[in-house]
């Protein structure tokens, strides 16, 4: 992995002038390189975007050198490079900046944004005041500014960057394995005798980041006053003394005392318990506090200066620190419990239950960055593992994090995932479908796009204004009613500026958001709801819409009253729908590619400004859709058919014997089991294919059949002949269609096809298929 115009490598030899080097098949010069020491050469010139290919040739070999003459090679990481004034005249990136700030005028708090693409800063921008508002829930006009060094509490990004990044380390170097039991690493964790559910005993550290491990959501550890029951504080009840610490000491004993609200496995339930938890693993495995080995196992290497755990104990004021709520934790007022904090919360973690009962350092909460070191860390999943010099974790445990879980593929280990669209509200519909990334509560976001080396991180602190109706929500603030704070237009608008989004449609984009929103001020006075907050939405818009009007013509346009087109893409939607709730395991390889193609192009699609476009894509998904071919059995007339087209085979004794056996393999587990699964019915297909394609046609000279020689009956493919061998007429047939060996993309459906002509079975979803006959129960 490498990117274009950046990179250099490190080398070391005893003879460095006996070998010559090649990136990407173009010589890269060693002249001056010293003996014996590592020497930096520079590679920036010839690198690409993605794979890069190292040639290292040995082109004066001295014999008496030996071992010493040998070349030692390290290949650093990408790290990011400062692009964002080069990118300055993006539009994209502007209608971002005028959107946030227009927005900042009309109420939101602050915002801090990094875009990154190929190992570049394309994007750096900050906005606002640190402090937004007075406690009694004035506007300030005057205060701190945020500048691009300006912390935010970034809440539950905390348990990727921090806790999943500890983890995954500790997973590459085989200090935690994910499958063994949380015991095996916390003997004390154990079920209760009373425990009405049980099921600690046999907890997995994979359950946890799976948020399955049967924990309650929020149990609120802080909160003497908490019922469980209800959900709610009940003042002096004390209904939560069994659970509740303000000591951190105490906190690993409260986890384990935790009652299972379910079985762990059957389902999926976010908690902050998960984390807190195996933030308590990685200390118990380090023998460190989390905050500790995260700065000496990444941040420090990495040289980030603005990412900490406790900012006010680590050099940093309040000022240079974005607040988050007005009035502690109180919710203006509403909520109360012991000690609990009436200030302006500032340089402190929010989180209660990581300020209150862990001392600020927690796997679920408590970190604090600003965007740009964020960015670094998104960069390394990005580069697959590691960051410069650094190697944290390599590939295969990255895969193992960020792939699928089996319940839901918006969820991998610990990381949030696209899936089939299925976080597009925070993270885009037209990133790729294996992006991955997190929300943090008081307004942040990271989004990760391995497959075309982007991410976006959007900081905000959209807590720090007043709750609006705190009877009704007491979660719900003034700065979560613009669309900053929603996470899914800004990161659209950054995803697609990418592409270099053009300025007529980044002008319809606007157009459209605003008629959707006042369809939606429509509909919401309709039900009498209270539209003052989508009004304030749509003042901040249309600031934005006033700005750009100049030379517009779909914004001239949409002032004096015009007819603008308004691209419908609710078709296109139901589509993407559709195809992302097929079951596609019985479609043949292409097929598949052809429908993901189709679903990517969509996604990409529903930002367009061009009915027509979207109309083209719906066609061509539906077409998709439509068009599937799938494994199927040949028919009794078609395999007749083909035996009189072909002429008898005769073959050698021992090749046909291994082919026997393996046919013999596929056929027992057809009859014995039915439907196979589908490794165990590739593997079975693919080992026959591989003992028909060394079939060696015997002399024709010694057409008998005598022992050594084997010369099928005419009939029914599974019939006999006299020496009960299975007759074979059809594999001379199959074999045309094959490749003369097995592809190495994993591609097997011409070995389905090759064994359905065959044998008369076929590959699906669900594995290979035996068609019974209805004249013959064989």
């Amino acid at each position: 992995m490498g990117f274009e115009g950046q990179g250099y490598l490190l080398v070391r030899s005893a003879q460095p002038d006996a070998y010559r080097l090649y990136v990407n098949g173009k010589g890269v010069s060693l002249a001056g390189s010293q003996a014996n020491v590592w020497n930096k050469v520079d590679i920036s010139d010839v690198t690409v975007n993605g794979n890069n290919i190292l040639q290292v040739s040995r082109i004066t070999p001295d014999e008496n050198l030996g071992s010493k003459s040998l070349l030692d090679v390290k290949v650093p990481y990408p790290k990011l490079l400062d692009a964002a004034a080069e990118n300055e005249g993006n539009d994209g990136f502007r209608l971002i900046d005028q959107i946030i700030q227009a927005e900042i005028d009309h109420g939101f708090t602050s915002a801090q944004i990094v875009i990154t693409k190929n190992g570049k800063i394309v994007k750096e921008s900050s906005y606002g005041l640190a402090n937004s508002y007075a406690q009694d829930g004035t506007r300030l006009t005057s205060g701190a500014q945020v500048t691009n060094d300006t912390l935010y509490d970034l809440a539950s990004n905390t348990k990727m960057y921090a806790t999943n990044y500890a983890v995954q380390k500790l997973v590459s170097e085989g200090k935690i394995d994910i499958n063994k039991r949380v015991q095996d690493y916390i003997p004390a964790f154990k079920d209760g005798d009373n425990d009405a559910i049980k099921g600690k005993n046999v907890l997995t550290v994979k359950e946890i980041l799976q948020h399955q491990a049967g924990f309650p959501a929020d149990p609120q550890y802080h909160n003497i006053d908490y019922n469980p029951q209800t959900g709610k504080t009940e003042p002096g009840s004390k209904a939560n003394a069994a659970l509740f610490t303000q000591h951190r000491d105490e906190a690993l004993s409260k986890i384990i005392a935790t009652p299972l609200d379910y079985m762990p496995g059957t389902k999926t339930v976010y908690s902050d318990v998960d984390y807190m938890l195996l933030g308590f693993i990685v200390e118990q495995v380090t023998g460190q506090r989390l905050d500790e080995y995260v700065a000496q196992s990444y941040y420090n290497p990495m040289g980030l200066t603005h990412v900490t755990f406790n900012p006010l104990q680590h050099g940093f004021t309040k000022d240079q620190v974005a607040a988050t709520e007005l009035n502690g934790n109180t919710r203006d007022g509403i909520i109360s419990f012991d000690n609990i904090r009436t200030h302006t919360i500032q340089g402190e973690v929010h989180d209660e239950k990581a300020f209150y009962t862990m001392e600020g350092v927690s796997g679920h909460a408590g970190l604090f960055s600003n965007a740009h070191d964020l960015a670094a860390l998104t960069q390394v999943t990005i580069n697959r593992g590691g960051y410069g010099e650094n190697r944290f974790f390599d590939r295969n445990t990255l895969d193992q994090f960020i792939k699928p879980k089996d319940a839901s593929n918006t969820y991998g280990l610990g990381w949030r995932r696209e899936g089939d669209n299925g976080y597009y509200f925070y993270f885009s519909p037209i990133v790729d479908s294996s992006t991955v990334g997190h929300t943090g509560w008081t307004g942040t976001l990271t989004v990760i796009d391995p497959v075309n080396n982007a991410s976006l991180v959007l900081l905000t602190n959209a807590k720090n204004s007043p709750v609006v109706n705190n009877k009704v929500n007491p979660n719900y603030f003034v700065g979560n009613q613009f669309l900053t704070s929603g996470y899914g237009t800004i990161a659209t608008i950054a995803f697609d500026a990418l592409n270099n989004g053009s300025v007529e449609s980044n002008d319809a984009k606007l157009v459209d958001a605003i008629n959707q929103l006042k369809d939606e001020i429509a509909s919401t006075q309709q039900a009498g709801g209270d539209v003052s907050g989508l009004n304030k939405r749509l003042d901040a818009l249309n600031e934005v819409l006033n700005q750009r009007k100049d030379g517009s013509s779909i914004i001239e346009g949409y002032l004096n009253g015009e007819s603008t087109p308004r691209v419908d893409t609710s078709s296109l939607k139901a589509a993407i729908d559709e195809a992302t709730q097929l079951d596609t395991d019985s479609w043949t390889t292409s097929s598949r590619t052809k429908l993901v193609q189709a679903i990517d192009a969509a996604r990409a699609g529903l930002t367009s400004t061009s009915q027509q476009d979207v109309d083209g894509l719906t066609t061509e998904l539906r077409a998709a859709m439509a068009g599937v071919e799938r494994y199927t059995a040949m028919s009794l007339e078609q395999l007749e058919s083909s035996y009189k087209a072909n002429s008898d085979g005769v073959y050698e004794q021992g090749s046909y014997e291994a082919y026997q056996k393996a046919y013999d393999a596929l056929h027992d587990a057809l009859a014995n089991s039915g439907d196979l699964s589908k490794t165990d019915g590739e593997a079975l297909a693919a080992a026959l294919a591989t003992a028909e394609a060394s079939l060696k046609k015997a002399d024709n000279q010694n057409p008998s059949g005598n022992d050594d020689k084997t010369k099928p009956n005419q009939g029914h493919t599974g019939e006999k002949n006299d020496a009960g061998v299975t007759n074979d007429k059809n594999v001379s047939a199959a074999r045309k269609q094959a490749p003369g060996s097995l592809p190495q993309t994993g591609d097997v459906s011409w070995v389905a096809s090759a064994v359905a002509a065959a044998i008369g079975v076929a590959a699906t979803g669900a594995g290979i298929v035996y068609r019974r006959k209805r004249d013959d129960q064989s």
